[in-house]
């Protein structure tokens, strides 16, 4: 004999009686037979409802069990999702540059939930969720974890910092001071005001000084040549575009640096995000012409030298970005090869961005990489120690 059909009860539209539902007709339209309002014209009700009966979910116990297998796979497509976005539509789709840009350490928060009630009611789930974790700390934050790097607190042949001063704000320390807190050897600022560098020129003795526009370079070793990446064609359409090659004479041969200031994407963000989206995507469109426009002209600039190489500054785009993909992964990153953390060096509010880079080309490796202190910035520093390949 034929186990029973599974019976369905559900509560009608004015909520004061229950109605079974016939397994026969469970698709029909069902009305109260007692007030005549609709039973769940939807449908959904009635299929999770059968779902729980035929699964032996009946209890309360069973219905929590049942939302925390719901909210595991809503967080593991969560993550999922970001990751693709931000890996491959990261500054080709506005979606995915939202990801790119956006505070991507929300996505931890879900764990604050999932983990201990996991551990309480379904152990099993643990494995999924660690594995969502992990997703979203490693590929989707951007999580470097330090190894490679050879240790120890001695410094390298070079020590370089690239540094977003946010001309126009009132830094904690004076310049002297940053540059002996950091102990570096090659220091490169973008947004560099006027008083930046007076304070450059007048309190740090013994050292070679540049300014270039917005850009102040600043080296214990001897600069033999300067290079100005040509820009008007980028600052007639808004562009930033600030691209300086300076060649030093080191101990261990020349050496050619770059400091780099691209342009931002912010132009774009900000109406998005503020709900002007068909004018936010249209300014994302241009603003990303003329970021691929400035990379790919400064390239061709640090390329030019034929030296070993540094290029270092305020990119404003991090390594998961499709422009930063075709113009600079060819290089190897300090922070990627033995930084540890998140390494964010922009702080916006909810944002923490690694925007700023230490680049290097092959005569190079890297020792160490960390983010600097904060002194007043809006920006952290990107310090890197870096070797000759011996």
């Amino acid at each position: 004999m034929a186990p029973p059909a599974p019976q369905v009860v559900l509560r009608c539209a004015s909520g004061q009686h229950r109605v079974r539902l016939d397994a026969k007709r469970f698709w029909s339209a069902a009305k109260c037979p007692s007030c005549k309002t609709p039973v769940d014209p939807t449908r959904i009700q009635r299929l999770v409802a059968r779902g729980m009966v035929m699964s032996g979910m009946r209890t309360a116990t069973d219905r929590q069990a049942l939302w925390l297998i719901a909210g595991t796979v809503a967080y593991f497509a969560t993550g999922l999702t970001g990751w693709i976005l931000l890996w491959a539509f990261g500054d080709s789709w506005w979606p995915g540059t939202l990801v790119l840009f956006g505070p991507r350490w929300i996505l931890l928060l879900p764990l604050l939930v999932l983990v201990p009630v996991a551990a309480l009611r379904q152990r099993r789930l643990l494995v999924p969720i660690a594995i969502t974790g992990a997703m979203v700390l490693f590929p989707l934050m951007g999580y470097r974890v330090g190894l490679g790097g050879s240790g120890g607190d001695e410094k390298g042949d070079v020590r370089v910092m690239t540094f977003n001063l946010a001309s126009g704000m009132v830094l904690s320390r004076a310049m002297w001071e940053i540059l002996g807190v950091t102990g570096v050897d090659i220091a490169a600022f973008q947004e560099c005001g006027q008083e930046h560098y007076q304070g450059l020129i007048e309190e740090v003795e013994g050292w070679n000084h540049r300014k270039s526009g917005s850009a102040c370079f600043s080296t214990r070793f001897p600069i033999d040549t300067v290079v100005v990446m040509e820009r008007e064609t980028f600052e007639a359409v808004g562009g930033v575009g600030m691209v300086v090659r300076y060649t030093l004479n080191t101990p261990h041969g020349p050496l050619d640096v770059t400091n780099v200031h691209l342009e931002t994407p912010r132009e774009g963000l900000e109406p998005i995000v503020s709900g002007e989206l068909s004018s936010g995507v249209s300014k994302l469109r241009e603003t990303g012409i003329i970021r691929r426009s400035e990379s790919r002209r400064a390239r061709e600039l640090v390329e030019s030298g034929g030296r070993p190489f540094i290029v270092t500054g305020d990119f404003n785009m991090p390594v998961e970005s499709n422009i930063y993909e075709r113009y600079w992964s060819d290089l190897d990153n300090a922070f990627d090869a033995v930084g540890r953390g998140v390494g964010a060096t922009r702080y916006n509010g909810w944002i923490r961005a690694r925007i700023d880079h230490v680049l290097f080309s092959d005569g190079l490796e890297a020792v160490r990489s960390y983010v600097g202190p904060d002194f007043g910035s809006d920006h952290r520093p990107m310090i890197a120690d870096l070797d000759w390949r011996r």
